[in-house]
């Protein structure tokens, strides 16, 4: 009985729960870095997020240890997961320019870009002019 390798066990659960890893890491991470945790003997403003970080790491973590175990391997397309990847790339980015661009700049080129992400139709204008009126109300 030959042992399967880890490449071998690879199906699209086990491929979800690595780049939800990933990706939580880095938002760990990040949200490490803007604010102390506690502060003052208060919870600090972080705290939160950092929380549900941790519960997603261990949600990923059982999600990577069901898809080893499952017994076939499923096939699966990148192309199927090509907008997912783009949103987890898009809220990368987001979190990385947030404190240099600030709240406003880099919230607004999120939305546009999840705007432009979901939206089947290619009508450009409308989706600037839609975007520059939900930050005006939004953000003021």
């Amino acid at each position: 009985m030959t042992k399967k390798s880890f490449l071998d066990k690879m199906n699209s659960t086990t491929l979800l729960a690595i780049i939800l890893i990933i990706a939580n890491s880095i938002y760990f991470i990040e949200g490490i870095r803007t604010a102390p945790l506690i502060k003052n003997g208060e919870i600090g403003i972080t705290f939160f997020p950092l929380f549900v970080s941790f519960l997603l790491f261990v949600t990923a973590g059982c999600l990577l240890y069901t898809g080893l175990r499952e017994k076939t391997s499923t096939s699966f397309s990148l192309l199927k997961i090509s907008k997912p990847m783009a949103i987890i790339v898009a809220t990368l980015i987001y979190v990385a320019i947030f404190k240099k661009v600030g709240y406003l700049i880099s919230s607004t080129l999120y939305i546009f870009g999840l705007m432009l992400l979901f939206d089947d139709q290619k009508d450009l204008k409308n989706k600037k002019i839609l975007n520059i009126i939900y930050s005006i109300f939004y953000f003021t």
